[in-house]
């Protein structure tokens, strides 16, 4: 046998085709920057995520990439990690989101958009001295179905459950990474504004970073018939509270009704024509979010991950869409004014360290303007993501791994499969339930959230 003393490979990795010596050694060369130094890349490999406990999300497949490299100061070796997204291995998935436009929003977002922003603002701090703060993860490497980012567990930074409630100590931290982006993209327009003398929109220059890739009116758009299953499931499972099997007039103006309103969340992810808007998420769950710890265990930094539904829409709608969908009732009642309070005051913040002034870009007043608006949107988006993101993780590994079933319930429908969850799951029928019972109450019926229902 050859022997040979590259380091060897990883147990539970696979060679794999996707990544060439180049691309490894432009990625190690992207992280580490000059003062790396030299270095030789001797192997590399990946491993598919989903092998650790199902499918990440619904819009790529996602490995981990190891990276052997030996520097050539002192042949000192080390491994490197790094995630890769590509993708879906899934025929069905892959057409949706190639055909929905989700990838290339997320390609447009990391090739063009970040780095276009990061360019025209501040690197550390501005004349302030207040810290800026990250948002998200670097991109090393990106092209067409491919993406290398650094890899933030390596960090420290681990999820949480999809299925998981947060607390107000972890919800702090989401509001304050919510605040860097969104500071960061009013300051990149305002930057831009002053460069060309006229008044600059991201869509405007970035256009295809903006395609809504879920709920489109459009028949022609996939997201069309992504939106219409959706709809027919979340109406289906209205019947199934108990104002609706107590009340035969309640349930059939829930009937009556429930398509129209459930409808409007194709609109309630279009840009404001009242309000500020911002590069915005747009795909705030659980998955979504990397959360790093100090050594008493409390969370002290959140991150944001996947750009695949890019929106540009007011910033409370990514604050009150964070709070529907991963909250409860008594969650928000209790903690809803104080986070958009902390968020305004942390974009305050961000925006001094970027040169910038929140009273001249968003000021209080203009931002609570916005709650309304906002808080209908996570009112009409939140069944569309809770109906699916409550559903087991075999449940959906198992529909994500057949073409067939995959196609069926993106597209045909998904009714029987949500009912079904809704019947036997307590977790998802108690979750669920919650959010429709006051949608229909306040959109729906017309009857408007009580007093006591009022999270701001």
């Amino acid at each position: 046998m050859k022997q040979t003393d590259e380091l060897p490979a990883v147990d539970g990795f696979s060679n794999s085709q996707a990544l060439s010596r180049e691309d490894c050694e432009a990625v190690v060369r992207q992280q580490k920057g000059r003062a790396g130094g030299s270095f030789a890349v001797e192997s590399w490999s990946e491993r598919d995520l989903a092998a650790d406990g199902g499918p990440l999300g619904n819009l790529g497949s996602h490995l981990r990439l190891e990276v052997a490299v030996r520097w050539a100061e002192g042949g000192r070796r080390e491994r490197l990690r790094f995630f890769v997204k590509k993708l879906p291995a899934n025929d069905a998935q892959s057409a949706f989101v190639q055909g929905s436009g989700a990838a290339s929003k997320e390609l447009i977002y990391y090739a063009e958009l970040e780095p276009a922003m990061r360019a025209v603002l501040p690197s550390a701090q501005g004349a302030s001295g207040a810290a800026r703060r990250a948002w998200g993860s670097r991109c090393l490497l990106a092209r067409r179905g491919l993406l290398v980012l650094e890899d933030l567990t390596a960090q420290g930074f681990r999820g949480y459950g999809a299925r998981d409630l947060l607390d107000r100590a972890h919800a702090s931290q989401v509001v304050r990474a919510l605040a860097a982006l969104h500071a960061s993209s009013l300051a990149f327009e305002r930057t831009r504004d002053r460069a060309l003398g006229k008044h600059f929109r991201a869509p405007d220059h970035f256009p295809d970073a903006f395609v809504e890739t879920f709920y489109n009116r459009d028949e022609a758009h996939p997201g069309y018939k992504y939106t219409l299953a959706g709809v027919n499931a979340v109406a289906a499972c209205m019947q199934l509270l108990p104002m609706c099997q107590a009340d035969e007039d309640v349930a059939r103006r829930v009937a009556a009704r429930a398509h129209e309103v459930l409808w409007g969340v194709c609109d309630s992810v279009q840009p404001s024509a009242r309000h500020r808007n911002v590069i915005a998420h747009g795909d705030l769950w659980l998955n979504n979010i990397l959360f790093r710890y100090d050594e008493a265990g409390r969370p002290a930094e959140a991150r944001l991950v996947d750009y695949q539904l890019l929106r540009y829409v007011p910033p409370a709608h990514e604050v009150f869409q964070y709070l529907y969908v991963v909250g409860t009732r008594a969650f928000r009642r209790e903690h809803a004014h104080s986070l958009l309070r902390e968020y305004h005051d942390q974009l305050g913040e961000q925006l001094r360290a970027l040169g910038a002034d929140v009273q001249q870009l968003l000021p209080w007043k203009d931002f609570q303007a916005s709650w309304e608006e906002s808080r209908r949107h996570g009112l009409l988006v939140t069944p569309f993501f809770l109906h699916f993101v409550l559903t087991d993780g075999a449940v959906l590994s198992k529909t994500f791994s057949d073409v067939k079933a995959y196609h069926h319930f993106l597209n045909e429908g998904r009714t029987d499969h949500v009912l079904k969850q809704f019947r036997e799951d307590a977790v998802y029928r108690e979750r669920f339930s919650e959010i429709l019972e006051e949608l229909v109450r306040d959109l729906v019926l017309g009857e408007g959230s009580s007093g006591a229902d009022k999270e701001t």
